[in-house]
């Protein structure tokens, strides 16, 4: 029986207009990830890796070609619904972490359930039991200044996963923390994908690649085979 896909692109084109000049950032590019799998994507800077990253985050529009989130054609809902749709289904871990430097680590979290419509003391416990299920149940009340790098990337994939997404897409994850952190952070998406997780990690490391159990290759916008 073949698996959901939870994201599809096919025959996907991006191209940027920078005044007179035209670049394409993807070319024809087709590609799926199914419920459950933990898929790499890889290639050198320039390649179009955050490019793709954007159109599998349904952070942009393509310019050719469909993306489907979960069956529906993300061209055909506007900027409102697809921005409900993004944040039901998608929970995004970034490299440079993008926690609110004011707010300790469990409103960090709680944070994204407060436009879900979940009240505040919904909001509170989600948020204290995802933290302890990343390690940092003793870290509730700190600001992200009192954290180290890891443990901020740890309060990211706690928010990332707070509302349970279908998705989650890690962008260089352990782009900014040192080889044990990242070491840490990476058995964390190990462990989530084990719990049935589908993850799309962007990284041009191939040794984090091996976390993976597939990776799609770019090169000059377009998918190596």
């Amino acid at each position: 029986m073949a698996k959901r896909k939870v994201i599809s692109l096919h025959n996907v084109s991006k191209i940027y207009t920078m005044g007179e000049v035209t670049v394409p950032a993807l070319k024809d590019v087709s590609a799926d990830v199914e419920e459950g799998e933990f898929v790499a994507v890889m290639g050198p800077s320039g390649s179009g890796k955050s490019t793709m990253m954007n159109l599998v985050g349904c952070l942009d529009y393509p310019s050719t070609g469909t993306v489907k989130l979960d069956g529906v054609d993300i061209s055909e809902l506007d900027e409102s619904d697809l921005a409900q749709a993004r944040g039901r289904k998608i929970g995004f871990v970034f490299q440079r972490f993008n926690l609110v430097a004011y707010l300790s680590a469990v409103e960090n979290v709680a944070l994204p359930l407060l436009f879900r419509g979940f009240s505040r003391q919904e909001r509170e416990e989600i948020a204290r039991k995802q933290l302890e299920r990343v390690g940092l149940g003793h870290r509730l009340d700190h600001l992200p200044s009192q954290l180290s790098g890891g443990e901020q990337q740890r309060v990211a994939i706690a928010r990332a996963i707070a509302g349970e997404p279908e998705l989650i897409l890690a962008d260089e994850p352990t782009g900014n923390l040192d080889s044990k952190s990242g070491e840490g952070i990476m058995a964390l998406l190990d462990e989530l994908h084990g719990e049935g997780k589908t993850i799309v990690m962007v990284t041009h490391d191939a040794i984090l690649a091996k976390h993976a159990k597939r990776v799609i290759r770019l090169k000059d916008g377009a998918v190596v085979k």
